[in-house]
């Protein structure tokens, strides 16, 4: 009975690791499509719930993913809503043709990456 009881308990902490991972993949995706204001929103609705369910490797995880967002908005601070969306990327090039992504945010990214490396994020 003790080994069931410990089997149970490591599938559902196994599920909450697995749920963590999930989420900050997601977030590593947005820092990577340079999408800080999606970052943002996701940070503020689950970094909480990472911190609760995630292991010390998650949480980690979220702390290299929250000083991305704050270099990410340093450099749009500078040089505009933006400016660091991945031009290449299909999901960026389908919201800015739905006008998801609003035009200025797109001439940003165009602007920065003209005259700018794109900037290196730790992932």
């Amino acid at each position: 009975m003790i080994g069931f009881a410990c089997d149970a308990n490591r599938g559902r902490h196994h599920h909450a690791r697995t749920r963590a991972d999930s989420i900050l993949v997601v977030m590593q995706r947005a820092v990577r499509r340079g999408s800080f204001d999606t970052l943002e929103l996701m940070l503020r609705c689950r970094a909480d719930e990472i911190r609760g369910i995630g292991g010390s490797s998650d949480v980690a995880k979220l702390e290299v993913v929250e000083r991305n967002l704050a270099r990410g908005r340093e450099i749009e601070a500078n040089h505009g809503a933006g400016a660091l969306l991945d031009l290449q990327d299909s999901s960026v090039l389908e919201c800015i043709k739905r006008g998801l992504i609003p035009e200025e945010q797109r001439i940003a990214a165009e602007l920065y990456q003209k005259t700018r490396h794109r900037p290196y994020f730790v992932l």
